[in-house]
């Protein structure tokens, strides 16, 4: 069967980058905190697989030599735990349950953990796991596949041994099971109601999926945080930097919450951006929108953000405003009122080139930005920040900056002029087939 149904589900409501930006808030520094022990692990190189928040609970799976799960209360306590005799390779989290996949005589096997007991159950399924490129298990029991030598073929399997298939038009690079609906993406994102292959819909998404983070958000690769509400989906939140930069990411109902491999957390407020960040001296193994999982040595404790203080600011005596100075290092590009930096730059990276002065980036709206990549559009003392390519001021340069840029040559685009800046890659004052072709060439 065809995927070629296109119905109003995912019907995207065009909502520029600049509303999503504003919701990336400068931050309050907070450090201290209280840690309480919650379990002792027996190698250095302990996996945290799972870590959630439920309605009263958290559920906390880790890899250490076999898969562990513990139950713990709202304030941090171990309720109970369990060991299992296998070594999960993947999970998936569904809300109430928890889906661990491992191999068992070179056949996939799933064990649905039960979050608020800990009560499980197994399902074998006659496929070897090293067969499979992508994997989920419906609330049904249904395993749905897909295979490595086939991507563009998505196959069902219950646990009886009944096979279905569906045929798309693109590859797959996405599949998740969320509550009754089956979701993925290959070009376009599907829903299969109730995990039905006659029951889909689908329409045109810019951007390839992530993972879930609640049971109707989803994080796409670029960093942006979309709700699914009333059969439509619509973006809530750009965070700092792209998942593949986060160790964790987290999300409620008002707050997301990510992290990098600086030790700090953000924690974010959706409808407004007010950010708070967490400074942690250990390693960060897991977060949720309240509370963190650190190592210490042999042993994972457990933090509220709620106990961290708030560092004071440093005071800056005989500071000048950013636009009064404007000397640059050498080793930073500067014409005019662009300031030119390479793709994929940090803001911390950007600050440690001016060693006798501390400077602010902020963003279009004003916003200090204080970690993260550095993105068109944002200033730097006095100068618009120029990412070549970056044409969409994403901070990375993909597919979608070639489409902008395909648009301003058109003369269809709405950006200002730091992002046609951007689009003008070969620096020669206009936008050109040629810049389309360098950059397409630099994607590649």
């Amino acid at each position: 069967m065809k995927a070629s149904a296109k119905l109003a589900f995912f019907a995207l409501a065009a909502i520029t980058v600049t509303v999503l930006a504003v919701l990336a808030g400068a931050g309050a520094l907070y450090s201290g905190g209280e840690f309480e022990e919650i379990s002792t692990i027996e190698s250095s190189e302990a996996e945290i697989l799972l870590f959630e928040d439920l309605s009263a609970t958290q559920v906390l799976a880790y890899n250490d030599g076999n898969t562990k799960i513990i139950l713990l209360d709202s304030g941090g306590s171990r309720l109970s735990e369990q060991s299992f005799d296998f070594h999960a390779v993947s999970v998936s989290f569904d809300g109430d349950f928890a889906s661990f996949y491992y191999e068992d005589a070179e056949k996939l096997a799933v064990s649905r953990v039960l979050c608020e007991n800990l009560n499980s159950e197994e399902f074998i399924f006659n496929i070897r796991l090293d067969a499979l490129e992508f994997f989920t298990l419906h609330e049904s029991g249904k395993l749905f596949f897909s295979y490595r030598d086939s991507p563009m073929e998505l196959h069902s399997l219950s646990p009886e041994g009944l096979e279905d298939s569906f045929r798309l038009e693109a590859p797959i690079s996405f599949l998740e099971s969320r509550g009754a609906n089956v979701y993925l993406y290959a070009d376009e994102l599907f829903c299969f109601e109730k995990g039905d292959f006659g029951k889909f819909l689908s329409e045109d998404f810019p951007e390839t999926p992530f993972r879930f983070l609640s049971a109707n958000h989803f994080i796409t690769l670029e960093g942006v945080i979309n709700r699914i509400e009333n059969e439509r989906t619509s973006p809530v939140f750009r965070c700092e930097i792209a998942p593949s930069e986060y160790i964790y990411h987290a999300i409620s109902d008002t707050h997301v919450a990510y992290v990098s491999g600086s030790g700090e957390v953000s924690v974010a407020e959706i409808s407004t951006g007010n950010t708070r960040i967490y400074q942690f001296n250990d390693k960060i193994m897991a977060i949720s929108a309240k509370n963190a999982v650190v190592s210490r040595g042999s042993k994972l404790y457990i933090t509220f953000y709620s106990s961290f203080s708030e560092v004071p600011p440093e005071s800056e005596p005989g500071a000048s405003s950013d636009l009064e100075d404007d000397t640059f290092p050498a080793s930073l590009e500067v014409e005019g009122d662009y300031l030119f930096v390479p793709e994929k730059m940090t803001v911390k990276q950007l600050k440690d080139e001016f060693i006798k002065e501390e400077i602010s980036v902020l963003s279009e709206e004003d916003a200090i930005v204080a970690s993260g990549y550095l993105k068109t559009g944002f200033r730097a003392k006095g100068k618009s920040i120029v990412i070549l390519g970056d044409t969409n001021s994403t901070g990375t340069i993909n597919g979608s900056d070639i489409r902008e840029a395909q648009h301003m040559l058109l003369g269809t685009s709405e950006r200002g002029a730091v992002q046609f800046k951007a689009a003008d890659v070969n620096r020669d004052g206009e936008i050109t087939t040629s810049d389309l072709v360098l950059l397409s060439a630099r994607i590649n």
